[in-house]
């Protein structure tokens, strides 16, 4: 539909109806030509960051509220690139939260599971200790980090 059949379909509804509606007076673009075709929403959307899962969120809190020095994404080997989501220097431990209800989780693979596997292990080796939670267990953290400090009477 052009422009002149816009602006007579806008005065017959007026007529019909007994209302005074504005005639469209602008150029409209001629899509086929005037316009790109907008891309999938997939494929414009992919550029927007994932939202922090809630369990960490609510350990960095707890950090936080505690007053503890943390580093985020603290790489433990050099030769690996391993990383705990938190790493709490003074105690020596790292913080692993697994977003196993993702999309994309990982820790739900065989291979992924795996490598959760090895990176444990390799910690433990080289004398980390290790919180590990999920979406079910995260709430534990506070209480866990507590019961860490006085059992050890650090």
């Amino acid at each position: 539909m052009n422009l002149e059949d816009l602006q007579k379909l806008s005065k017959v509804m007026a007529k019909g109806v007994g209302i005074n509606i504005p005639i469209i007076k602008a150029k409209l673009p001629n899509l086929e030509n005037d316009c790109a075709k907008p891309e999938p929403l997939a494929t414009t959307c992919n550029h927007l960051p994932s939202p922090t899962p809630e369990g960490i969120l609510h350990i960095k809190r707890i950090l936080q509220y505690l007053k503890i020095d943390y580093v985020q994404e603290f790489k433990f080997c050099d030769d690996r690139k391993f990383r705990f989501d938190f790493y709490i220097e003074k105690y020596k431990i790292g913080i692993e939260y697994d977003g196993i209800f993702s999309e994309k989780s990982r820790h739900t693979t065989a291979k992924g599971f795996t490598m959760d596997c090895e990176k444990m292990n390799l910690s433990t080796i080289l004398g980390y200790k290790i919180f590990r939670y999920t979406i079910l267990n995260y709430k534990d953290f506070e209480q866990n980090l507590k019961d860490f400090i006085a059992f050890n009477k650090l």
